[in-house]
């Protein structure tokens, strides 16, 4: 008898624990409910006042766009004085490593034009005046080589000429269209430095570790 009277007991404890547990819940889902409709009651009460606070957080968040800075070097996903980053700034020392900086320049027709051109040689001359900017690395129309062949007036072969491509920015329709046949005969600039449809140019550099 007494463990049967055990077990009842036991059972009844059980029970209760449950039905205490479900009231909590109860308890809970009321109290959630109420919040709920309080919060709902009150943004239909309180339209205009509503709509004027999301008002003022969009006009706030747009007047800080100008201030917005997009920093697209990766680099700077670290602190500067992360052990990681000290290391790779050590590597890019050693091995005379440096970032690499791609300025394009494109025209909806051509940009062998005696004034694009003429863009192109005053932008790149700039660039290497500039003291953030290794000089002999500067690849462009006015610094690269023009490789041709030296012929005799018989067709005998006297060598190979090497000479800027574009040591002065074109004057004439002439000089652009001598700068379009040299970049359209050499490999090493045709759809590379000036694209296939010639429709683009482009002026790459490399900065010092300085920059």
């Amino acid at each position: 008898m007494n463990n049967y009277h055990v077990k009842v007991t036991s059972l009844s404890e059980s029970k209760l624990s449950e039905s205490y547990v479900a009231t909590k819940t109860a308890e809970r889902v009321l109290a959630q409910n109420t919040v709920y409709k309080r919060v709902l009651a009150f943004a239909l009460g309180k339209q205009k006042a509503i709509y004027t606070a999301v008002w003022i957080l969009v006009i706030a968040t747009l007047a800080m766009f100008p201030q917005l800075q997009i920093d697209t070097d990766p680099e700077n996903m670290l602190n500067a004085d992360s052990p990681a980053r000290k290391l790779h700034n050590q590597a890019k020392a050693d091995f005379s490593m440096h970032n690499m900086m791609v300025i394009g320049a494109i025209s909806k027709d051509t940009v062998f034009s005696v004034s694009k051109l003429n863009a192109v040689h005053q932008v790149a001359s700039y660039l290497s005046s500039l003291e953030e900017v290794i000089t002999q690395d500067v690849m462009a129309l006015n610094v690269v080589d023009n490789i041709t062949q030296e012929l005799s007036s018989e067709g005998e072969n006297l060598g190979i000429r090497f000479e800027y491509l574009m040591k002065h920015a074109p004057q004439s329709l002439e000089q652009v269209n001598a700068v379009n046949i040299a970049v359209n005969r050499l490999p090493v600039l045709n759809n590379t430095l000036v694209s296939g449809d010639d429709k683009a140019v482009a002026i790459t550099c490399w900065l010092s570790l300085l920059a």
